[in-house]
């Protein structure tokens, strides 16, 4: 499959991904050195591709409806059944079909943006430039704890995604919080001293992110651990 960050994903989106670059190349195609025969051909690729959707949708509908009745044939109740309703059409295409469509768009595209009159607005409107992501909701973001032993140290995990970093706070028992650490790089292990030997306490973290050295977004939910104390 052709990659492409401009092409949608799915095959049904781009059936009218391709109708629309269709149109607006027609438009756009003298401006940057394109003739009238790949116009044709690109119109043509448009056609046949949104026969076969809909072809691929009718007969897939069709067959809910032979299964149907295929059920009511098998287990139904006594009685005449009613006509069975009539298949899709074959499909029938005009002119030569060609494979690999997309394929030729993509070297198409290439060369169009390759010319000195092409610009973004034109591309925009042929659907040749790649979306733009929506901007981060910051305020929206929470860190998701994890936490494990790592030789009786608590090992606090976490991901950094788009984000700078995070800010840890520990409550050692106490019932408060405080700061614990600045970590830009996952995971963050506490190397702080552990309970006297024989002894176990029960420490917990809470962190929320960092952006150019300020919080966002909200604090993780709270992780705990039972940590004990060693033999010297």
């Amino acid at each position: 499959m052709v990659k492409a960050n401009y092409l949608p994903n799915s095959d049904q989106e781009k059936d009218p991904w391709l109708a629309n670059f269709a149109l607006k190349f027609e438009k756009y195609a003298p401006q940057v050195g394109f003739v009238a025969d790949v116009v044709q051909k690109v119109h043509t690729f448009s056609k046949h591709y949104s026969l076969i959707m809909h072809g691929l949708e009718a007969h897939r509908n069709y067959g809910t409806t032979l299964t149907a009745y295929k059920n009511l044939l098998r287990d139904g109740a006594k009685g005449e059944l009613a006509p069975l309703s009539e298949a899709p059409a074959t499909l029938a295409f005009e002119g030569v079909v060609e494979g690999n469509i997309f394929g030729q768009i993509v070297i198409w595209v290439e060369a169009i943006k390759a010319h000195p009159n092409y610009n973004e607005s034109m591309g925009k409107d042929m659907g040749i430039e790649a979306p733009n992501p929506p901007p981060a909701q910051t305020s929206e973001v929470k860190p998701v704890l994890g936490i494990e032993l790592l030789s009786g140290q608590p090992n606090i995990l976490w991901k950094k995604g788009k984000m700078d970093g995070i800010k840890i706070m520990v409550d050692r028992g106490t019932g408060s919080y405080s700061f614990l650490a600045l970590d830009t790089y996952p995971d963050y292990l506490d190397t702080h001293p552990l309970p006297e030997f024989g002894k176990a306490e029960v420490w917990k973290y809470i962190a929320i992110y960092m952006k150019r050295d300020e919080p966002v977004g909200e604090w993780s939910d709270p992780v705990q651990i039972s940590v004990t104390g060693r033999p010297a």
